[in-house]
């Protein structure tokens, strides 16, 4: 989800709610590196496990902002 994230920002614009979306799939595009460190590290730590904590704020976040401009303007779901 994270590489999608990444790919998809350059979709938005940078103003309104455009410019919210694209910062919200930016931030969780950059958080994806401690999901996948928390995830493969070798042994279960709680506190390790706080290093996930942004990402389970970035991920929610970008798809509702997604689903919020999508259903604002349903024609920008479609491409081409």
């Amino acid at each position: 989800m994270g590489l999608a994230t990444l790919f998809a920002v350059p979709v938005f614009g940078k103003s309104g709610l455009h410019g919210w979306v694209r910062l919200s799939l930016l931030a969780n595009a950059l958080v994806t590196p401690l999901i996948a460190a928390v995830s493969f590290y070798p042994t279960f730590s709680g506190r390790l496990l706080l290093l996930a904590l942004p990402w389970d704020i970035t991920a929610p976040l970008s798809m509702l902002l997604l689903a919020i401009q999508f259903r604002k303007d349903p024609r920008s779901a479609w491409v081409g």
